[in-house]
């Protein structure tokens, strides 16, 4: 009845008939799906480029880390004094090697701002993967592009949205895999579950749940059995050794998970699932991007209700079709209740920030391959919705440059002013503005402190030795710290950052939204723009640098 209902509003109506119409033939389709294809993925890349500087909690941690790594591995570079080259075969290291290697060709801003494209292009790739081996529309694999700008993409966590990417190109290498058996399928997807762990545990904790799925599925023998679980024999030999290395052991994972694991209470479910949209797309740290995804899956709700009704549901090509065909919905639902279930954040002696929020990207990812539209299907809703879904994709990705391009426009002062400290000074950077949110000074247009890791941004656009941002962790990043200088705490920068003046290896204090009439002991203003001030002793005072 309601696709009947459907049908009636648009099918019978002028304008169903006049997007039928100018939806044509195939021959004359195909042109114009890879026209539009690449109008969506074209403004998905835009918010990366649109701004040397990206308003993203971590985005200058994960630059500086692979600033530090290209440093080590010059000559002459003033990290080399304050930091020492230590690789280990741990997390993070995909996302850090990718864009150091990108690095060693194009130079460290542009070779991270490429790691970051690749990152999130290859997420329309892999669902088209997806789609072509459960026998759905391509068409369904667009529509996955706002997931790349999650919750976690406005956090800045560069190396788990790399990771999340890896893990679902390797849960597709052991779905192929147990379709169709072969050596060189059985080598890609060990090679594939190997990358997964080099990006992020949560990813590889995914990638082995559903594997559990798909071999329930599929495998009908002991040999089938034997041939998918040893392809991720590997990277569970590489984890066990990292969980021993950060004292993960037995009745250890308890405590990381944490004393509220699992959730169960029905008003927090409730509370998570409105939370939903907030996390699965959220590229402005905001709300009404969010609401991007809550029209993408209605629309495609829709358009596969109406699919079904005129029998142009994806075909049932494998065998036990009650089970099989509706594989991408079992793993969204598995990944729904880990949503619902996990802790909100992991706990020592591994922490992870927002663990549970991280998985709505993947419920979203598998409902909206899942939608049965088969590849030669043509229901009357899909090309209207295919018309009102592809501006929306447009619109969500030239907005967000367009916010980007205004928050660089406002850092663009910090560059301006760090051109009057010498080259080789150190940099103490102060942000000195309102305190809120336990100290972390906010941005008008974010809901997140998108300054806390400013010093990070001084250390790259300076070409600084040393940044005190950055977190310990029990295997480090790819180097270890050797030399350290005073700084405060990102929390702390208001209250005590008067005993720091006097730290000596600084060349150069910069202030950030600092009070009218501030006075710093001992040294003079030499530059101010957009908020920022920079500072140094014995420096003539000209403002307006």
């Amino acid at each position: 009845m309601l696709a009947r209902g459907l049908r009636c509003a648009t099918g019978e109506l002028a304008v169903g008939r006049l997007v039928a119409a100018w939806w044509g033939s195939a021959r004359a389709r195909q042109g114009r799906m890879a026209v539009l294809a690449a109008l969506p993925v074209l403004c998905a890349v835009l918010p990366i480029w649109s701004s040397r500087f990206l308003p993203l909690l971590d985005e200058p941690n994960h630059l500086s880390t692979v600033y530090i790594w290209h440093g080590l591995t010059q000559d002459a570079s003033p990290v080399q004094e304050f930091y020492g080259l230590a690789i280990a075969p741990v997390s993070y290291l995909s996302y850090y090697g990718l864009a150091w290697l990108l690095a060693l060709g194009v130079g460290v801003e542009l070779g991270h701002k490429l790691a970051l494209t690749l990152s999130v292009l290859a997420l329309p790739a892999v669902a088209y993967g997806w789609c072509r081996c459960t026998g759905r529309t391509r068409w369904l694999a667009l529509l996955t592009l706002p997931l790349a700008y999650s919750y976690s993409w406005a956090h800045g966590y560069h190396p788990f949205n790399l990771a999340l990417v890896s893990g679902l190109w390797a849960l597709l290498a052991q779905l192929c895999l147990v379709q169709k058996p072969s050596l060189q399928r059985w080598g890609l997807a060990l090679l594939a579950a190997v990358v997964c762990y080099f990006g992020h545990p949560l990813p590889l904790a995914l990638l082995y749940g559903g594997s559990l799925i798909i071999w329930a599925l599929y495998i009908r023998n002991a040999r089938g059995l034997v041939q998918v679980v040893s392809s991720l024999l590997p990277s569970m030999g590489l984890l066990a050794w990292q969980s021993t290395q950060t004292q993960v052991g037995a009745g250890a994972w308890a405590r990381v998970l944490g004393p509220e694991f699992p959730v169960v209470e029905p008003a927090v479910w409730w509370s998570r699932l409105m939370d939903f949209p907030a996390h699965a797309v959220n590229p402005w740290a905001g709300t009404t991007d969010s609401q991007v995804i809550v029209m993408v899956l209605g629309a495609l709700v829709a358009m596969g209700v109406d699919a079904v009704d005129r029998g142009e549901q994806a075909p049932n090509r494998p065998p036990d079709p009650a089970l099989r065909k509706h594989l991408c919905l079992w793993l969204s639902a598995g990944g729904l209740l880990l949503y619902l279930g996990l802790s909100e954040h992991f706990h020592a002696p591994v922490y992870m920030w927002i663990a549970r929020g991280r998985l709505a990207p993947v419920v979203a990812f598998f409902l909206i391959v899942w939608t049965p539209l088969a590849p030669g299907a043509r229901p009357r809703l899909m090309p209207l919705g295919i018309m009102l879904l592809l501006p929306l994709l447009c619109w969500l990705g030239v907005s967000t440059a367009l916010r980007y391009r205004a928050f660089g426009q406002e850092l663009a002062g910090m560059e301006r002013v760090l051109e009057a400290c010498p080259a080789g000074e150190e940099v103490l950077t102060l942000e000195l503005g309102r305190p809120e949110r336990e100290g972390e000074p906010l941005h008008g247009d974010y809901d997140l402190p998108v300054f806390r890791e400013l010093p990070s941004w001084v250390q790259v656009v300076h070409g600084g030795g040393f940044t005190p941002e950055g977190w310990e962790r029990p295997i480090p990043f790819p180097y270890v710290r050797k030399r350290t200088l005073a700084a405060p705490a990102f929390r702390h920068h208001r209250r005590s950052y008067r005993r720091y003046l006097a730290v000596q290896g600084y060349g150069c204090v910069l202030t950030h939204q600092q009070p009218d009439g501030l006075k710093l002991p001992g040294w003079v203003r030499c530059a101010e723009q957009g908020g920022f001030q920079l500072w140094r002793r014995g420096c003539p005072e000209t403002l307006g640098h």
